[in-house]
């Protein structure tokens, strides 16, 4: 086949730009449709007030935050940029996220052609077609469906984005001529950096480029050189040092990094090497996609999928470099660029509770699909020589487009999988029946939105029937039945649950618990025990207020909830606390601004638009009490107290006597 005339070369860049982008953006449209789901989208966006502001504080927060056990100030500022166009519509965040992958394929398809020549525009149509079905088979592919679909996961897609850019510019600054060489470090640089302050997973960056260095640029030939490359990149490892101490330390902070005598280090070494075959196994075939997946229940080489990971981890160590002795370059720097650009996610330092994760395979599986690639271009080129080169070419290009409508389908149907909470984890806890406690225990967690109490303590009994110890499953369980009323399972819930952790969480429910059965002694002494091991515990707090209050106490009170503003003036249970003093002493003046003040904090809680109401009302503001139970409603169809003050409210505006009868507000509990 002849090479592009000049014209035509320069265009194919666009129209393949245009295909990708185009391609990738329908294959994912079903996408727009889904709602947030219960995993990290209300921490990341609806309950992130960090991001609702856009403005220099907020961002300044933004760089300083370890908010989620995480550092990502350019993630949380794209999250700020989408809420301040999109608010809480998900269509709109779930739009950034496909357009940001189209993008990220466009660059692999650039990727693939500059590792390939130093002229890459000079390569022949063939090359060109081949590299734009490699970029789509990876941008189709349903293991990338998490890290699109799934709008918290917005930090991979955003890290991929400058990693590729930062691959792109350092093979320019390698090749470029020494007087233009500046630039082009300044910007690899740059790009690396932003890639850190998306998500830790670029801390392999560095590593990634040395192996360029090997192949394809071959500057690598002696110790010498090397410890000169190695020097080149003394910013960028610096800067990944910087941000994988600061991963570190926000996820342990968290919680979120396992110790040692939970999962041991030979079982974290036979788990990485079964994590390093697990990926390559799902890229090739992508059976049973979950966004969680269990530990293999027998981590040690007795088990026949731990020995197999182990076979093939020598196998293909060993046939790299046998191919590399060869001339066969490209599947060693491929595979050492897997094992590298996988480390921080196989399991050695393990982080949460699963195995492993879809969207940890992004930026790792780049080569698989660049040795798909390069491979396809081999066997072009062998096809030429054959006597009916055109029908078996014909035959090759229906095969690719088969493959990559194959994976578009499969796809689609990855993607419904996180339409909304309930199918996502609903589909978690059948693919891995009686494994996945996280599984059922966000399933119970829905179940509590709709509130459907009964189906939400089955979900958390199945959830404690897998993991015993799952702490959040014996608390959700406590809270419903506290709720329901059954305070008697609900103190055996919570103590059962200290049995296997003190937590000032639990200490301070169980406080609630005595309250409601008017063991007023023993409610102080659990929340004073929450308060001491958590001095910032502001529930607890608040909780200790309510119950000073209704031992007749109100400066005692008063001094409580005062002092948990003194921790955080944005608390907004403290001001409805003491707009509920305030009120009961008749200041009603003061009691409004603090209701109107835990309004602001939290517009959303219609008990706070009750009270208010019922103030104005005491005050004489009939239409202005009306508004407030009216919003309350509107918030709250079934909420009973504001129903009946309304309804109250209503006969005694018809009969224009002003009745200041109402149904009397709670005491502040803080459940």
């Amino acid at each position: 086949m002849s090479r592009l005339v000049p014209s035509t070369r320069r265009l194919f860049p666009l129209l393949a730009f245009l295909l990708i982008v185009v391609v990738i953006c329908a294959a994912y449209l079903p996408a727009l449709e889904s709602e947030f789901v219960n995993w990290d989208d209300f921490e990341y966006i609806r309950d992130n007030t960090m991001i609702h502001t856009l403005d220099a504080s907020h961002v300044r927060q933004m760089f300083q935050s370890l908010y989620a056990a995480n550092w990502h100030p350019l993630t949380w500022l794209s999250h700020a940029l989408d809420y301040n166009h999109y608010l809480l519509n998900p269509w709109g965040h779930h739009l950034t996220n496909v357009v940001l992958h189209a993008l990220n394929v466009y660059l692999i398809f650039v990727l693939f052609r500059a590792l390939r020549s130093d002229r890459p525009e000079d390569d022949p149509p063939y090359v060109l077609t081949i590299a734009a079905l490699t970029a789509l088979c990876f941008g189709l592919h349903p293991l990338r469906v998490e890290s699109v679909a799934w709008i918290s996961e917005r930090k991979d897609l955003l890290c991929a984005f400058w990693a590729l850019l930062t691959f792109i510019a350092y093979l320019r600054y390698a090749r470029a001529e020494p007087d233009r060489r500046r630039l082009w470090f300044y910007l690899f640089n740059a790009c690396l950096a932003l890639a850190l302050m998306s998500k830790p997973m670029a801390v392999t960056v560095p590593v990634a480029l040395l192996i360029l260095d090997a192949w394809p640029l071959k500057r690598l030939g002696s110790p010498a050189q090397l410890g000169l490359l190695i020097a080149e990149k003394i910013p960028a490892f610096l800067m990944c040092l910087f941000n994988g101490v600061l991963t570190l330390i926000a996820q342990k902070g968290a919680g979120a990094v396992l110790p040692i005598d939970r999962l041991g280090v030979g079982e974290r070494l036979l788990n990485a090497l079964h994590s390093y075959w697990f990926y390559i196994e799902k890229t090739l075939w992508p059976e049973r996609l979950a966004p969680l997946y269990p530990f293999p229940k027998d981590l040690s080489l007795a088990n026949p999928k731990i020995f197999f990971s182990l076979a093939v981890f020598i196998a293909l160590t060993l046939l790299s470099f046998w191919l590399w002795q060869r001339g066969g370059k490209w599947f060693l720097a491929a595979w050492v660029y897997y094992l590298v650009s996988a480390a921080p996610i196989i399991g050695l330092v393990q982080v949460g509770q699963q195995a492993a994760a879809d969207r940890y395979t992004y930026l790792p599986t780049l080569g698989v699909f660049f040795l798909l690639g390069a491979g396809a271009i081999r066997l072009w080129e062998w096809i030429a020589h054959l006597k009916q080169a055109f029908l078996f070419r014909s035959l090759f290009l229906a095969c690719g487009l088969s493959g990559l409508a194959l994976l578009s389908v499969l796809t689609a149907q990855q993607i419904g999988v996180w339409k909304n909470s309930e199918t996502l984890w609903s589909h978690s806890a059948n693919a891995f029946p009686g494994k996945l406690a996280m599984a059922h225990f966000n399933l119970g967690r829905v179940a509590l939105d709709k509130e459907r109490d009964q189906r939400a303590l089955a979900h958390f009994k199945d959830a404690l029937k897998i993991d015993p110890a799952f702490l959040d499953a014996h608390i959700s369980r406590g809270l419903v039945l506290y709720r329901r009323g059954e305070y008697a399972d609900a103190e055996k819930e919570f103590k059962a649950t200290l049995k296997i952790k003190s937590d000032p969480i639990v200490h301070n429910n169980l406080g609630l618990v005595y309250i409601k059965q008017n063991r007023l002694a023993l409610a102080r002494s659990e929340y004073l025990v929450a308060i001491k091991a958590d001095p910032n515990h502001l529930e607890a707090r608040v909780n200790l207020a309510a119950l000073h209050l209704k031992q007749g106490f109100p400066e005692r009170a008063i001094k409580e909830l005062q002092g948990a503003l003194k921790i955080d003036f944005d608390f907004p249970l403290a001001h409805y606390g003491l707009g509920i003093i305030y009120r009961n002493e008749k200041n009603l003046a003061r009691a409004i601004l603090e209701f109107k003040l835990a309004i602001y904090l939290d517009p959303k809680n219609p008990d706070f638009r009750n009270a208010l109401g019922m103030t104005y009302w005491l005050a004489g503001n009939l239409l202005g009490a009306r508004e407030e139970l009216e919003a309350a409603l509107d918030l709250k169809p079934r909420h009973v107290k504001a129903g009946q003050n309304l309804a109250k409210l209503s006969r005694a505006m018809e009969t224009k006597r002003g009745s200041n009868e109402f149904e009397k507000d709670p005491s502040p509990d803080g459940g």
